[in-house]
């Protein structure tokens, strides 16, 4: 995935997404898209002045404060049904094996 994007976009990658920790206040500023797993919140909103779009790794975004990004005009995305089908051969698999 990095290598695609990277293709496109300038990545800013941070270990444990604590952007103030790791990236200055410039790097911030060019910020203009999340893509994670981490918490989201106001802090982190307002941190990145130019920031668009969060696109949450996973089923739900119950991490992101969305009605609070949706007040600033970011844009909220997920993937969701993309694990179904795996997570219902995970629930069969020791069913089938029984038989």
């Amino acid at each position: 995935m990095p290598g695609a994007c990277s293709e496109h976009f300038n990545l800013v990658e941070t270990p444990d997404c604590d952007i103030h920790a790791h990236l200055s206040p410039e790097v911030r500023t060019s910020i203009r898209g999340v893509a994670c797993r981490a918490r989201i919140d106001r802090q982190f909103i307002d941190s990145l002045p130019k920031f668009e779009i969060i696109a949450s790794y996973g089923v739900g975004y119950d991490a992101v404060d969305a009605a609070y990004a949706r007040s600033k005009n970011i844009i909220v995305t997920n993937t969701p049904d993309v694990l179904n089908e795996e997570v219902a051969d995970l629930t069969w698999a020791p069913y089938q094996r029984r038989a």
